[in-house]
């Protein structure tokens, strides 16, 4: 994301309903680009928060983590 739409558009409301209501959010930002030596200007829309991580287990709390492989995390269906 650019810095200019994190300051501008992106508050601590939406981090709050990202985490508590599992909302994502997308920002429009725009952006310069050249491909052979030739400007141009593209409009994106790209995803600014999510709640849902890729790299962590995500407690049934939403709010603790662990990294993958963590000897905490328990596989599905196993007794200890």
């Amino acid at each position: 994301m650019k810095k200019n739409v994190i300051e501008r558009e992106i508050t601590h409301e939406h981090y709050k309903e990202a985490l508590f209501r599992r909302k994502q959010y997308m920002h429009k930002m725009k952006i310069l680009q050249s491909e052979g030596h030739e400007m141009y200007g593209m409009c994106m829309n790209k995803t600014s928060i999510s709640p849902f991580d890729t790299k962590c287990w995500i407690a049934g709390d939403g709010v603790y983590t662990l990294a993958y492989g963590h000897r905490a995390i328990r596989p599905a269906g196993a007794e200890y």
